[in-house]
């Protein structure tokens, strides 16, 4: 079996969040732009990444736990 790599599945959740509605996307992932969380964003930043189509790009950095369990049962 041929192991897919984090940056496949990075590019996954780039495809998928993209394929739905922004403030669907927003709302999911709102809790990124607290500011209790230590590293976070502002919902406009939020906003450019979905446009750009890096939410998995943002996910990876942001909150690289939630990542990685996807990961895990992704792969």
């Amino acid at each position: 079996m041929v192991q897919k790599s984090r940056k496949e599945y990075e590019e996954h959740l780039d495809d998928l969040y993209y394929d739905m509605k922004e403030d669907e996307v927003i709302e999911k992932f709102i809790y990124l732009t607290n500011p209790s969380r230590g590293t976070h964003i502002s919902k406009g930043t939020l906003r450019k990444y979905y446009r750009r189509g890096d939410i998995g790009k943002l996910l990876h950095r942001l909150d690289p736990v939630a990542f990685n369990v996807g990961y895990s049962e992704w792969r």
